[in-house]
């Protein structure tokens, strides 16, 4: 579950494909950048968008859900379905775990990447944690760049 909270008169920053007379089911298409919805840090291009504030989409055409998404208020509920990138199955895939320590500075209520997966109750969906998506110019990723900078006196 995603929650957003808009100003009234503002837009949630985000495309959707999809609906029932479209090529299937509703997916974040695109998120503007700077918008509500990538400043969340909860959404990534690709995820289905299973319900609006407990209005299921699953039978709603195109243009039904963006009237939806359009007149919905300042508070959105968004249910949402997504898929993990796929695991290394084991070493020899070239893959190397490293553990690090970082300290980042929250910005608003986000450390700037969205992070997916994790322990389930029925432990058939649980799922590794994930960093599926880094927000460029957020905290982490100007983590990354400082400590990636490669700065030589001449």
């Amino acid at each position: 579950m995603v929650e957003l909270v808009k100003k009234e008169g503002s837009t949630l920053g985000l495309t959707i494909s999809g609906g029932t007379d479209k090529d299937g089911k509703p997916r974040v298409s695109n998120l503007r950048p700077g918008g509500l919805a990538a400043r969340s840090d909860q959404l990534n291009v690709g995820d289905y968008i299973k319900s609006v504030n407990g209005i299921n989409l699953t039978k709603l055409r195109h243009e039904e859900i963006i009237s939806l998404l359009k007149n919905v208020g300042e508070r959105v509920l968004l249910e949402v379905e997504y898929e993990l990138p796929p695991t290394a199955p084991d070493s020899t895939s070239g893959v190397i775990s490293k553990t690090i320590d970082i300290c980042l500075h929250k910005e608003g209520n986000s450390f700037g990447f969205v992070m997916r997966g994790g322990s389930h109750e029925d432990w058939h969906k649980s799922r590794p944690l994930v960093v599926t998506y880094i927000r460029p110019g957020g905290p982490a990723d100007r983590y990354y760049r400082h400590k990636h900078t490669d700065t030589h006196a001449l």
